[in-house]
């Protein structure tokens, strides 16, 4: 079972993403997590995004982060076949409503299905089976991100935050909406799933 977890930076994503992994280990379930961008290239892609602004071409700034996950394919994509459950700290939407947050209208859409054409199409690579927007109020989230060592201009924007988060509602995708402190909706999820029923 492939599940994603989506969110504005400091959302609480990292934290949730444990204890789901816990919560299926306790169940003796195989879990396999991974963080996009990759650590081992993600300053270079911030770098890169940074250096070009955040009014860059949308389609030209999604690149990187596409095709870093399509390097990685060969690194998760084996336990997804077999079945086992794969959690993912950002994926193909953040791609969307990162980059997305700078257009609108028909602008915006055009990138959403040219996008969506790219990762999943172009590039085949899966799509969840379970995708979670974790969402925390914008005073605590601001408060986490106080706490870090360093912040790029990204992370001290509020208003393309503002923007990321809009971006997110727009998106023509099926979410589960949680409150990182409150995970029970998720594992009565996982708990059907492990039953045999699906989620949908």
């Amino acid at each position: 079972m492939l599940i994603v977890f989506e969110g504005l930076d400091a959302a609480g994503k990292s934290t949730l993403i444990a204890n789901v992994a816990d919560f299926l280990r306790d169940r003796s379930c195989p879990v396999h997590v991974l963080h996009f961008p990759r650590p081992s290239i993600a300053p270079l892609i911030t770098k890169v995004v940074e250096d070009s602004g955040k009014e860059s071409n949308p389609f030209a700034a999604s690149l990187p982060f596409a095709l870093d996950r399509w390097l990685s394919r060969h690194d998760w994509l084996p336990f997804h076949r077999r079945g086992d459950f794969v959690l993912l700290d950002r994926y193909v939407l953040s791609n969307l409503a990162y980059q997305g947050a700078n257009l609108s209208g028909s602008a915006q859409l055009d990138f959403f299905r040219w996008l969506d054409d790219l990762e999943f199409n172009k590039l085949q690579l899966p799509r969840p089976d379970l995708t979670v927007l974790v969402e925390v109020v914008e005073s605590l989230r601001q408060e986490r991100l106080l706490q870090r060592a360093a912040l790029d201009s990204f992370e001290r924007d509020l208003d393309f935050a503002r923007r990321v988060r809009l971006t997110y509602d727009a998106l023509p995708y099926p979410l589960l909406r949680l409150n990182p402190d409150d995970p029970s909706p998720l594992f009565r999820a996982l708990q059907r799933h492990d039953s045999g029923s699906k989620y949908h």
